[in-house]
């Protein structure tokens, strides 16, 4: 498995939109929607890649929002970038990492990422750790 970079952070939100009001201003930025590609997946996302951050709110009545009720506001994960998702995958397995979510999301831009979750436990610091690979649609 080879990382090449952190991506980008995703900050768990109770509304989307108010946390982009607030971010906007503590950023000096403006943030891209990206909720109707991530509302299938029961989040509702707007995003500067630039900074490396990601607001994430979930569907109401979603599959995150019992994420959001039990554990409130804050890091929902953090994202790596790696090379090769599926040598990723095999490593992650191999080494004992239980992966919550394989998904494959196409974004604005022609974009498709790749990304394999890690279940939060102990071994990844109780955060949802998030790998991506990049690829063009």
């Amino acid at each position: 498995m080879k990382i090449l970079r952190l991506h980008r952070v995703e900050y768990f939100v109770n509304d989307v939109e108010e946390a982009e009001a607030n971010f906007s201003k503590l950023l000096n930025t403006k943030f891209i929607d990206h909720r109707e590609q991530t509302r299938p997946f029961g989040s509702l996302s707007l995003m500067n890649i630039d900074l490396g951050t990601e607001l994430v709110a979930p569907v109401p009545g979603g599959v995150l929002d019992p994420v959001l009720a039990a554990n409130g506001q804050g890091i929902l994960t953090i994202v790596y970038e790696v090379e090769d998702i599926n040598e990723t995958r095999d490593y992650l397995l191999e080494n004992g990492f239980e992966i919550l979510n394989d998904a494959v999301i196409p974004v604005a831009g022609g974009e498709v990422y790749h990304q394999i979750s890690l279940t939060a436990s102990e071994q990844t610091a109780n955060i949802v750790i998030t790998y991506l690979q990049i690829t063009q649609g």
